[in-house]
């Protein structure tokens, strides 16, 4: 039962689900005071589809489950993800992950009021908002060292 279970989420994950559109991840950012790092760790991964009506209207993304990334790693581990421009370096889809050799956006900073980005910005508003934050990240990595 559990290894079917772990089949569906690898092939979900590769792209094999019928209108997988895009993975969302959970990650949190930390500043190790004593090492004097900043570290990102994924803490979940899920599975995001297109949702039509009868008419085949689109309605919106649908997000499906969220798997626990520190349980899912092995299992990413052990499959080989294919790049059609670079057959030199064979990659896992945990290398990946753990390099973030992907194109991601933030739509949650932690606040007050707990709010995503889009409930108090709309269209180019959010997408600068989260260019925003991504900025405040660098310039507070970046404050972290003299020269």
């Amino acid at each position: 039962m559990i290894n079917r279970f772990v089949n569906k989420i690898i092939n979900c994950i590769i792209g094999c689900c019928f209108g997988l559109v895009h993975l969302d991840h959970d990650s949190k950012q930390l500043f190790d005071e004593e090492t004097s790092t900043f570290q990102v760790r994924i803490i979940g991964i899920a599975p995001v589809l297109e949702t039509f009506d009868e008419n085949g209207n689109f309605i919106g993304d649908e997000t499906m489950y969220w798997i626990y990334y520190p349980d899912l790693r092995p299992i990413l581990a052990k499959y080989e993800a294919y790049n059609p421009g670079n057959n030199a370096v064979r990659l896992s889809w945990e290398d990946i992950f753990e390099a973030r050799l992907f194109g991601s956006y933030v739509f949650k900073e932690d606040n007050v009021y707990d709010r995503v980005i889009q409930e108090y910005a709309a269209g180019l508003d959010a997408l600068f908002e989260s260019d925003n934050i991504k900025q405040k990240i660098f310039e507070f990595e970046h404050d972290l060292w003299s020269y």
